[in-house]
């Protein structure tokens, strides 16, 4: 669905004042993103097919284009989907579906976000797959809410903790993959088994450390479970 006037200029607040800060993109790298941004999820898409050519063209960048989208991959704003004698389809993602990219403001009402149980409460389990992004944590596919699975970044067996810190959303497969295999294993796993490819895997990796130094706090909710 196409974006209105309003989710667009918060897109691009979003991108000014947490996309390029967070992923430090110079000049060249902003000038790249915003043009696949503009022909992708402002209008609705969540990919872009461009020509390396009409792109360099486009943003005045000349041969370094190429090497400015595989920057943009590595630092996890961008996948390379395809490519083939008509162009390279790209993935775009905007600011809310990077991890840790877009600092979720957490009001706690009362009880103790770091004590708070988003394992067995059915309000975190909210909480924590719109934290995701609209991804699962381990494979990047998109969530489907309905299916999602909260697993332990550290299994139970290992430590028991159901903090917004060591719970994540994933598939039924990658859970069922994982069973008591440490997190971080697990990502290098599904990289051997080109579910990630290097710059997912990376990227991931990334997003795990942070989880657990407790920077992936979930969407504002109260209590009771209700946004705030």
């Amino acid at each position: 669905m196409k974006p209105d006037t309003t989710e667009i200029a918060q897109l691009w607040i979003d991108i000014e004042d947490h996309l390029i800060p967070f992923l430090k993109l110079d000049a060249h790298l902003r000038s790249v993103y915003y043009h696949l941004v503009r022909r992708s999820r402002v209008v609705g898409q969540p990919t872009v097919k461009v020509s390396i050519d009409s792109l360099a063209q486009a943003t005045g960048l000349s041969t370094q284009v190429r090497q400015h989208i595989r920057t943009l991959e590595a630092k996890g704003a961008v996948k390379i989907v395809s490519r083939d004698r008509t162009g390279t389809t790209i993935e775009v993602y905007i600011p809310s579906e990077i991890p840790g990219c877009v600092k979720n403001k957490v009001i706690t009402n009362g009880f103790n976000l770091e004590t708070y149980d988003f394992y067995a409460n059915p309000a975190g389990r909210r909480a924590i797959i719109e934290r995701e992004g609209g991804r699962y944590f381990y494979c990047l596919r998109g969530i489907n809410s309905d299916s999602a699975v909260l697993d332990h970044a550290v299994g139970q067996l290992i430590r028991l903790d159901n903090s917004y810190r060591n719970i994540v959303a994933c598939c039924h497969e990658c859970n069922s993959l994982k069973s008591g295999m440490a997190a971080d294993d697990f990502i290098r796993e599904l990289y051997r088994r080109g579910h990630l490819n290097a710059a997912e895997m990376k990227s991931r990796l990334s997003a795990l450390a942070a989880l657990q130094r407790g920077e992936l706090k979930p969407i504002t909710f109260d209590a009771a479970g209700e946004r705030t």
